[in-house]
């Protein structure tokens, strides 16, 4: 009783063939073949990821277009649209709701009191923040997020976010505190001077060393607060303007 062995041995040849011809098409810049024709240890076992493991590099499923996470993809900053310099091998994925994320870190209620310190605290801040921003995107077109890191040897420079308002990429660093180091911050405006750097804390408005710190509270405000500065850094008119 049972399947004949030819047929057992072609059923398992075809699934084989299945999940290579998966895994070139979820990771086509590591499903090669080397030179003597067989199929590298690493292509072969993409298919056997732990659950929940991400590769770098084109997102494998349909979770974006579904809504459950975001992409934000990496950009040189030297300009818009922010699209045109994206790589696509470089994101950062946000949870659709700071909650759900909480919850499946399995945080205790107890977490969610504001007087307890948390050790991502940072990473829920800039989750935060970036739900904001998606939440204030522009209602004709599909909302994306941004962010630049310096790519150069050595160097792990970051700014959480990009946002384009008033012709310019402006830079937007989160801190979950009210205060923290803006090396990153300082690194983009060094490079790309933008009318307005944000650093988006737990502080209240206020103005210090060329950044402007928005409240975590404020963010429903950002763009309007964004287009308001951009606009008062023009130079006015003169008179034979």
């Amino acid at each position: 009783p049972g399947r004949p062995v030819g047929v057992a041995a072609r059923t398992a040849g075809a699934l084989a063939a299945r999940r290579w011809t998966t895994a070139r098409r979820l990771f086509p810049g590591r499903a090669k073949r080397n030179a003597n024709g067989r199929r590298p240890l690493r292509a072969r076992r993409l298919h056997s990821r732990p659950p929940g493991a991400l590769p770098s590099g084109p997102f494998p499923g349909p979770a974006p277009e579904a809504g459950v996470v975001r992409r934000v993809r990496a950009t040189g900053g030297a300009g818009l649209p922010l699209g045109a310099e994206a790589d696509d091998r470089y994101y950062k994925l946000l949870l659709f709701d700071v909650g759900l994320r909480q919850n499946a870190l399995g945080a205790a209620p107890e977490l969610l009191d504001g007087d307890r310190m948390r050790v991502n605290d940072g990473a829920l801040a800039e989750q935060f923040v970036g739900q904001e921003l998606l939440t204030a995107a522009l209602p004709h077109r599909p909302p994306e997020l941004f962010f630049w890191a310096r790519r150069e040897k050595g160097s792990n420079a970051e700014v959480d976010y990009l946002l384009p308002a008033g012709g310019h990429p402006i830079p937007i660093e989160v801190k979950s505190g009210k205060t923290g180091r803006l090396r990153s911050l300082h690194s983009f405006v060094g490079r790309y001077p933008p009318p307005v750097a944000v650093r988006v804390d737990a502080g209240p408005f206020r103005r210090d060393a060329g950044i402007l710190s928005v409240p975590l509270t404020a963010m429903e405000r950002l763009r309007e607060i964004l287009d308001r500065e951009v606009a008062a850094s023009r130079p006015a008119p003169t008179a034979g303007d």
